[in-house]
């Protein structure tokens, strides 16, 4: 019989089968170029080393505060929660930073002793600035940002 029952909301509705056998299930979909010339650009051996995105990424992960991403509860850090402590935050943000960075963001190599931070308490901002390599290219890159609470 060239008719299937379809359950729904309702109840079940009947449709036509020789219908759905006419929908060709074979499209292809195809990549536009501007797509396959950006991959072209970016990638190396199956990972994306460019300088832009993987600034993009730092800043993701700088930004996103722990706990805040549902399923991965660890990830980001947590730059805002050390700023107005009474110990040396600047030190404790830096070594956020650090860990957060070297356990989220593999593509790079980064030292503690090239993260600056400056908090400013009156404009309720820190300023972060970071150097760090690339290792599948040694390319070195810069990273550098105010934040405002």
């Amino acid at each position: 019989m060239p008719f299937i029952d379809v359950p729904d909301f309702d109840g079940t509705h009947t449709i036509d089968r020789t219908a759905i056998d006419k929908i060709p299930f074979n499209l292809k979909i195809e990549q536009p170029n501007w797509a396959k010339d950006v991959s072209l650009n970016t990638k190396q051996q199956g990972v994306i080393s460019d300088l832009d995105v993987i600034s993009q990424s730092i800043f993701n992960v700088l930004l996103t505060m722990k706990g805040e991403r549902l399923f991965n509860l660890q990830f980001g850090a947590n730059i805002f929660a050390h700023i107005f402590e009474n110990t040396d935050s600047a030190n404790t943000v830096r070594h956020d930073i650090y860990n957060s960075l070297t356990k989220y963001e593999p593509r790079i190599d980064l030292k503690l002793n090239d993260i600056k931070i400056a908090i400013d308490p009156e404009r309720h901002s820190v300023s972060i600035e970071l150097i760090y390599y690339i290792k599948l290219t040694r390319e070195v890159g810069l990273w550098s940002e105010t934040l405002y609470i």
